[in-house]
């Protein structure tokens, strides 16, 4: 069996981490739409121009949340407007969804806003891609596996189709950050985190780093700001940080499987808990895990801080210029899922993990506290 495995320099966390002045604090009221169907297992979503969302779980689906009602997009198989592993969708032009299927490497797909999986893009590093997003023009921006740079950094990459190949934007670097070792050649140690980044829809990159937690901002001009160290809080891993790990590394992962020697084939495959056991656990969380950032529509920055208490999560709010403007926090037992036009959509997550789609209005002062940011 093969999986797809990230081989990075691990760096270890110090002790508690550094303390300042607390931020202003938002906080989100009840949901004003609420979507009765379940899901089980949802990785991302877009909202399109009219409200409805793309929505991708094991499979796409076209969701109306204020009419409460879903369909499936395409289905599962190897042919025209069906899917494999689908394993991201992000925006792309206008109301066009990309998406990346793991059993298509080398391929950016599209899904029409009419819900239909029809059209591709073929991208020269994809099938090795760490991460990829596309702004409002259409334009490709990806980081690759194996292509470390001075310093251990790894290259944002920018590709616009007619283009052999892109332009490098800004580094991020390659080194994974931890506060225990693993046991296991296959997996990363528990609660290990790495400098992430984003790109906004007018093509802004941002870079978020672990240690000193702060944010650097690249232009298009090519300039760039790097913002000051942000606040950041002592959270010490508990019993429940550890319980919610193990469940999350428990869920099916994109895997090509190859029985009694015979060709390898795509599927879900959820790895044994005894292979998830971890030699040690750290004492203490990063500032944030992997998949913590998101544009807002205002132009900020949201960044998914880790917290003493994993079922109220707490979003920073950052400016252009890498400055905290206040955090967002959630209501218990939900996670942040996108933005949208008239608010934030989140999970509610339920005693048996079926995940509910909600929509909630953005708390009073916070249009105000952004209004400069655009």
């Amino acid at each position: 069996m093969t999986r797809f495995i990230v081989s990075l320099l691990l760096v270890a966390i110090p002790g508690p981490l550094v303390t300042q002045e607390a931020p202003k604090a938002w906080a989100l009221g009840e949901p004003d739409v609420k979507h009765p169907q379940p899901f089980d297992h949802i990785r991302a979503a877009v909202e399109l121009s009219d409200g409805r969302l793309i929505v991708l779980d094991r499979g796409p689906y076209l969701v109306n949340p204020a009419a409460g009602i879903s369909a499936p997009i395409g289905r599962f198989g190897g042919g025209p407007g069906e899917y494999r592993l689908p394993i991201k969708v992000f925006p792309f032009r206008g109301d066009t969804t990309a998406y990346i299927d793991a059993a298509r490497p080398g391929h950016l797909l599209f899904i029409l806003p009419f819900g239909r999986i029809e059209g591709y893009l073929e991208i020269s590093g994809v099938s090795f891609a760490r991460d990829i997003a596309a702004d409002e023009q259409g334009r490709v921006y990806l980081t690759l596996f194996g292509r470390s740079g001075p310093n251990d950094s790894i290259g944002i990459l920018r590709w616009q189709q007619g283009y052999a190949k892109g332009e490098t934007l800004a580094r991020v670097s390659s080194r994974v950050i931890t506060g225990a070792s693993s046991s296991s050649r296959t997996s990363l140690p528990p609660f290990a985190t790495f400098d992430q980044w984003a790109v906004s829809r007018d093509g802004r990159v941002a870079v978020v780093s672990v240690q000193p937690y702060r944010v650097t901002m690249f232009y298009e001009q090519g300039e760039s700001i790097t913002g000051p160290v942000l606040p950041t809080e002592e959270v010490r891993v508990t019993e429940q940080h550890r319980r919610d790990w193990l469940e999350q590394a428990m869920q099916p992962v994109p895997s090509f499987v190859s029985v009694n020697g015979g060709p390898r084939t795509a599927q879900w495959v959820s790895p044994r808990k005894r292979d998830l056991q971890p030699a040690a656990w750290p004492k203490f969380l990063p500032p944030f895990l992997p998949g913590a950032l998101a544009f807002a529509p205002d132009g900020c920055l949201w960044i998914q801080r880790t917290t003493s208490d994993p079922a109220f999560a707490s979003i920073d709010v950052v400016d252009r210029k890498g400055m905290l403007l206040g955090r967002v926090g959630l209501p218990a037992s939900r996670r942040f899922l996108t933005h949208g036009r008239e608010g934030v959509y989140l999970l509610r997550i339920d005693e048996d993990g079926l995940q509910y789609i909600e929509r909630y209005r953005l708390p009073p002062g916070y249009k105000e506290a952004v209004s400069g940011n655009r």
